[in-house]
Formats: C-alpha cells, sequence, structure tokens
C-alpha cells in the first residue's frame, strides 16, 4: 500500500509539471489568488481522472485548489473502510519525506511560472471529510 501512495504522490508532482502552457503572473495581493496557481489547479483537475491517481483504490476523491495568495492544495479522500490508522502512520513516518521533495519539484516549476512565496499543501481526509492528516511545504 505504500508505493500506492508515492505513486499517487509523484502523479500529482507530474501532472502538475505537464502544465506547461501557463503564463507568467504579476504581482497579486494577499486577498487575490495567483492567477497561474489558480490555472494550474483548473487543469490538473480537468485532466487528471481519480481512475489514472495511482492509490485510486484506496481514495474516493481526488482534488487539487486554489488559495490566497500562492497555495496549491492537493486533497485526497480516503474510501470508507480504509484503515486510516495504517495511512496516518505511514504519512507521519514516511510521506512527509517523500512529499517534502515533491513539494520542492512544485515549487520550481511556480517559480519558473513567475509565482513568488508559492506553498504546496497536502490534505488528506477521511469518508467524512475529517482530516487525517496535513502538511504544507
Amino acid at each position: 500500500m505504500s508505493n500506492s501512495l508515492t505513486r499517487s504522490l509523484v502523479a500529482s508532482a507530474l501532472a502538475l509539471v505537464l502544465t506547461s502552457s501557463l503564463s507568467a503572473c504579476g504581482e497579486s495581493s494577499s486577498a487575490e489568488i495567483s492567477p497561474v496557481v489558480l490555472q494550474a489547479a483548473e487543469k490538473i483537475n480537468k485532466e487528471v481522472a481519480l481512475e489514472s491517481v495511482p492509490g485510486s483504490d484506496v481514495f474516493a476523491d481526488y482534488q487539487v485548489t486554489a488559495e490566497a495568495p500562492a497555495t496549491i492544495v492537493y486533497s485526497y479522500k480516503y474510501k470508507k473502510g480504509v484503515d486510516l490508522a495504517f495511512f496516518k502512520k505511514h504519512l507521519e513516518e514516511n510521506a512527509g519525506k517523500d512529499l517534502a521533495i515533491l513539494a520542492e519539484e512544485i515549487k520550481k516549476q511556480f517559480v519558473s511560472e513567475g509565482v513568488k512565496d508559492i506553498k504546496v499543501r497536502y490534505v488528506y481526509k477521511d469518508a467524512d471529510d475529517n482530516v487525517v492528516w496535513e502538511s504544507t511545504f
């Protein structure tokens, strides 16, 4: 199962890297979402189906959103009946390190598109939308 999680995270990062048609954004106020981040989130949601995300056997939903001023959020919702304790332990012990590495790669892509102070957040929720684990890089 841990390979499924790792593959899903890699797929998320690759989907973002493939958004090469984005245009550079200008300065944005703290109340506005960076247009580049917003476009990337919309594009990933349109182009990356849950079924194509490795690990989709344990996820009921996968969504990418953008938050002001420049945060891209990858949200995963586990299916009912999944051993949440197992996955939480895995995320806390192993995946955080892998996610940090992936977040740095994602940040590099956004910086190359002109986004300053980009943050990457991963949120894992149970079937009832309660946060199981989250981290911002």
